[in-house]
């Protein structure tokens, strides 16, 4: 199988490999660092609801200079946006810790996100289902990295029934 866009794969392959090497901060470092994110007034990201089991939708909203670029699948209407490439961190003993997930990023590309403009951001969030007691989902972007506020992990259902 060969890719009909080489630049959009290896723009792929690039984000992989930078959301592997994302995982691998010390965690007391990790924790400091989630701290000093959070509190950015550049931008607001939270947990609207869970849809389906699995898929978070989050408010966002940044009133950075320019747009900012987030890879995903693009976009479900006018200002619903379906992310790619997320990495999930969970609270364990007061320490933010990552939660390993590894990624096919076929069809994601970067996409602009206007600024002062609210957005709904649809998330996986099986990955996390019965992990820890508060979660927080962060988004890598062209020079740019999100944190969601922390949220509570309920019980997340990503089961799909088999068809007898």
């Amino acid at each position: 199988m060969t890719a009909k866009n080489p630049v959009k794969r290896c723009g792929t392959i690039i984000a992989m490999i930078v959301a592997t090497l994302l995982n691998m901060l010390p965690l007391g470092a990790m924790s400091e660092e989630i701290n000093q994110l959070q509190d950015n007034p550049k931008y607001r990201f939270s947990l609207i609801s869970v849809e389906n089991g699995s898929i978070g939708r989050f408010a966002f909203r940044h009133s950075y200079e320019k747009p900012i670029q987030l890879f995903g699948f693009g976009f479900k209407g006018t200002n619903t946006f379906q992310v790619r490439f997320e990495k999930y961190l969970i609270e364990e003993a007061g320490q933010w810790t990552n939660v390993m997930v590894y990624y096919c990023g076929t069809g994601s590309r970067y996409y602009p996100i206007e600024a002062n403009r609210d957005y709904v951001f649809l998330v996986s969030l099986h990955p996390i289902e019965n992990r820890g007691k508060r979660g927080i989902v962060e988004l890598a972007g062209e020079d740019i990295r999100i944190h969601s506020t922390p949220f509570a992990i309920v019980e997340i259902n990503a089961r799909i029934k088999k068809k007898k």
